[in-house]
């Protein structure tokens, strides 16, 4: 027997928009993405269910659920049980087309230098170059973000960002939170492919002011071998 285990990268936040004191517990989509705005996209591509406080699954309940699928939403109706009462639930959805798409690119691993105690959460492109030579190509095609915690999409997390893309990087600024405090992020950026790369080059040590391993020297000492319009560069220790 095979088990296939479903497996999603951009899981929205957990919600909780009824109980079921009523005809029973209606977390219908529709409802959930007008009090939710922005927080969960149009076609989400899978749904769970878990009851709040013990956290169970639903489907490991024995309940019967009126719906519970992408479409519509979830739904437990107290009259299709036996003892005439759904348990409380909570439900969350996929929401895969909000990831980038990085092609025939490379992710990078996921980046984490700051966290909101201060101003916000800056995971800033130039702060982490520096911080991690070599590891973040030069010309970003996609830029994804996630809150640690929960690995919701950045843009589901339902605060105000302030820069979100592959220019700057990723920023959220706790003055602009109703809570006046940002969620704590990491960050990721896909990398093209490189259809050549150059020989490496070293043209200077760093016995004087530093190791100068700059393109207007480069190109004149090697002429013909680096192209005019890079795409990308890598850098590494001379023992590479």
């Amino acid at each position: 027997m095979n088990v296939y285990i479903f497996k999603c990268n951009s899981w929205t936040n957990w919600f909780d928009r009824d109980n079921p004191s009523g005809t029973g517990d209606w977390e219908t989509l529709s409802d959930l993405q007008q009090g939710n705005a922005g927080q969960i996209c149009k076609k989400p591509s899978a749904i769970e269910a878990r009851v709040i406080g013990t956290g169970q699954d639903a489907m490991a309940t024995g309940e019967l659920f009126a719906f519970n699928d992408v479409t519509t939403g979830f739904v437990c109706k107290n009259e299709d049980q036996t003892d005439n009462a759904c348990l409380d639930y909570e439900v969350r959805f996929c929401c895969s087309d909000v990831v980038p798409d990085c092609g025939d690119g490379t992710w990078t691993p996921w980046f984490d230098r700051d966290n909101p105690s201060a101003t916000g959460d800056w995971e800033t492109l130039t702060s982490l170059r520096k911080e991690n030579p070599g590891r973040i190509c030069f010309n970003p095609s996609a830029v994804h973000a996630r809150v640690i915690s929960t690995q919701v999409e950045a843009s589901l997390a339902g605060e105000v960002i302030l820069h979100y893309d592959t220019t700057t990087g990723f920023a959220c600024v706790n003055a602009d939170q109703d809570d006046d405090m940002c969620l704590e992020y990491e960050v990721r950026f896909c990398c093209p492919p490189c259809p050549r790369w150059t020989p490496w080059f070293s043209r200077d040590l760093p016995g004087g002011t530093g190791d100068w391993e700059v393109l207007s020297h480069l190109r004149p000492e090697n002429p013909g071998q680096i192209c005019q319009a890079p795409t990308d560069i890598q850098v590494c220790l001379f023992v590479c």
